[in-house]
């Protein structure tokens, strides 16, 4: 026997699971694309990178940043003292160079996940929308089902 009646009820249950995930998928792509788009307006070279809330949260690049300070503070005081070509001096620049250099992989591979999980939150989106419109077909096809299914059941009442 063809129980229209559960099916449209599982088909509605469904059908508002989806609508809920949707929801769900849609904040967190309404968060993840402010991320993006703050990237987005930043200069890549721009030191205001760091100040990005992802970038800043990070312990990664957060202790990186301290880090670079640190040294930047260390070759200001060396250069008080030493000249430029001063084997403290070069090592200290050196140091700094690589902690910079760091950095910026570092701050790249956090705007990365930012793009990356902004382009998955949108495909996503579009997976629950996908859903829900096929979701939304199968119950019309369950409807028509139930359509036909009581004009025959009319018919055969009529008949008899």
């Amino acid at each position: 026997m063809f129980d229209t009646a559960q099916q449209q009820n599982v088909a509605n249950t469904q059908l508002q699971i989806l609508n809920s995930e949707l929801i769900r998928a849609q904040t967190l792509l309404s968060a993840a694309e402010v991320q993006f788009l703050a990237i987005q307006n930043v200069k890549s070279d721009s030191k205001s990178l760091y100040a990005i809330g992802p970038v800043l949260n990070n312990g990664t690049t957060n202790d990186m940043v301290k880090d670079e300070a640190r040294l930047s503070q260390k070759v200001n005081q060396l250069s008080e003292r030493y000249g430029d070509k001063h084997p403290k001096m070069i090592a200290a620049r050196s140091e700094l160079n690589s902690a910079q250099s760091a950095l910026k992989v570092a701050v790249n591979k956090v705007l990365q996940n930012i793009e990356r999980d902004y382009r998955l939150a949108q495909a996503q989106v579009k997976n629950m929308n996908d859903l829900i419109a096929q979701n939304a077909s199968d119950i019309q096809s369950v409807q028509c089902y139930t359509f036909d299914m009581e004009s025959l059941e009319r018919a055969v009442d009529h008949n008899r």
